[in-house]
């Protein structure tokens, strides 16, 4: 999955759940221990990090910064995102009283910080 919403993305408008960013970087050796933190950006509505298959902690609101002091290495990385969004869009297929903001996902940009 790209960055941004997905509930703009057909059938995804009306998902609640959970959806995986993944990505893989290649660091040197200075690189991964120069970084220190991985600011996801904005996030709606919850966001769970993993970097290669360590889990890292969970955001449930800003700021949308976690630390990753050590856990990068010299070489290939992988960075997981879960994000997990609210009820609001399966609510959007059933007669109820709820109308939140059906926006969901990791919308970043996502950043490395030293």
């Amino acid at each position: 999955m790209n960055l941004g919403d997905w509930s703009r993305n057909g059938i995804l408008h009306n998902y609640s759940g959970g959806v995986k960013y993944q990505k893989t970087i290649t660091l040197t050796a200075e690189e991964a221990a120069a970084i220190k933190a991985l600011d996801l950006g904005k996030v709606i509505a919850t966001a769970e990090l993993s970097i290669n298959g360590k889990k890292v902690g969970v955001r449930v609101a800003p700021p949308w910064q976690l630390d990753v002091s050590g856990l990068l290495v010299a070489g290939e990385n992988t960075i997981e995102v879960t994000v997990y969004n609210t009820l609001s869009n399966h609510y959007q297929t059933i007669h109820n009283l709820y109308r939140g903001e059906p926006t969901s996902g990791l919308l970043g940009p996502v950043r490395l910080m030293k």
